[in-house]
């Protein structure tokens, strides 16, 4: 494809898109280690390497290679991003193999390829739109914004999106429980669950947003003086992340429950309403377009789902309905 599109991209990016290719299968191999350990509940090799030990390896060899080279150009930086990566996925791979044998030798084996198949893939769409969301806006935006304000966008997303972190760690640690609670069921103590978890996820995001308030823009200042205009749609995102976590693990509760068809249509529904916002607003209000389109659509998909919670589990995961119910 690249050899195709040759005059489509710049030769200068070619190499570096070549590099960041490469990864692609090693960091396949990595979440799917990742999924395998959470499954077993094994949260510190399911998190640690991929969230911890990967970035901060990274950072280490950019630090070591800008004291050893005048110049960090792309391609060294993508190169020092695939040996990360690969030495990452080699010894998570070393530990998963000392572990799951003993396990799958108790498993009983059973056939439900068909099963699994058509489950699977209303999951891939809701995955690929959540996991997926903020390259897509980013990509809207370099359609329809100079790089300047893409990449300060992108910059305002990213930090944001540290909020969502703690969001999915914590919902990581709720999805056994989920499992198991529906499948035995009991709601009773499955909304309980819920309206704790509900309740530690927003108190942290509204903590989180407070900070983001008083030194947004103390942050922003060190990726250059340009960025601080971001202050703004960097509040708005992180609006977004509160949000989320306000109304409960509602697209968890969905999918592990057994209504993944209907969350599928609902984020097959989102995406061209995003889509539809940010070509109205990025032309006329720029990246607080963005930052606006992104939390309109973030209130869309979640009061919709959250009202298929109700409806089809009995289950109220709001944090407004955790306070009434450990209140009492």
């Amino acid at each position: 494809l690249l050899t195709i599109t040759s005059d489509l991209i710049p030769a200068n990016y070619s190499s570096s898109l070549i590099i960041a290719l490469l990864c692609i299968p090693i960091l396949t191999l990595l979440r799917l280690h990742d999924k395998i350990a959470h499954a077993f509940s094994w949260f510190a090799l399911a998190f640690v390497p991929s969230m911890a030990v990967r970035p901060c390896l990274f950072l280490l060899l950019i630090y070591l290679a800008s004291l050893t080279s005048s110049e960090l150009t792309a391609d060294r930086a993508m190169m020092l991003q695939l040996f990360a990566v690969l030495m990452v996925m080699l010894v998570q791979y070393i530990a998963m193999r000392s572990r799951l044998p003993h396990v799958l030798d108790a498993t009983p084996k059973t056939q439900g390829n068909k099963i699994w198949t058509r489950t699977a893939i209303p999951l891939l769409v809701t995955t690929l739109f959540v996991q997926y969301f903020p390259e897509l806006s980013v990509v809207l935006l370099g359609m329809l914004l100079p790089a300047k304000d893409v990449a300060i966008f992108y910059t305002c997303f990213r930090i944001a999106l540290f909020i969502g972190f703690g969001i999915a760690a914590i919902n990581a640690l709720l999805t056994p429980n989920i499992s198991r609670l529906y499948s035995g069921s009991e709601i009773k103590k499955l909304q309980h669950e819920v309206s704790r978890t509900t309740l530690v996820k927003f108190s942290g995001s509204v903590l989180a947003l407070f900070i983001l308030i008083f030194f947004g823009e103390t942050v922003l200042g060190w990726f250059g003086e340009d960025f601080i205009e971001g202050y703004s749609t960097l509040l708005l995102l992180a609006s977004a992340q509160v949000l989320i976590s306000a109304v409960g693990p509602v697209d968890l509760l969905l999918n592990l429950t057994g209504h993944q068809d209907r969350c599928m249509i609902t984020f097959s529904t989102a995406l061209p309403v995003a889509i539809g916002l940010n070509l109205l607003l990025v032309p006329k209000l720029g990246i607080l377009g963005a930052g606006i389109a992104i939390f309109i659509t973030v209130v869309f998909w979640n009061i919709w789902l959250y009202r298929l919670t109700v409806q089809e589990l009995d289950i109220r995961p709001s944090v407004l309905s955790a306070i009434r119910l450990l209140a009492r």
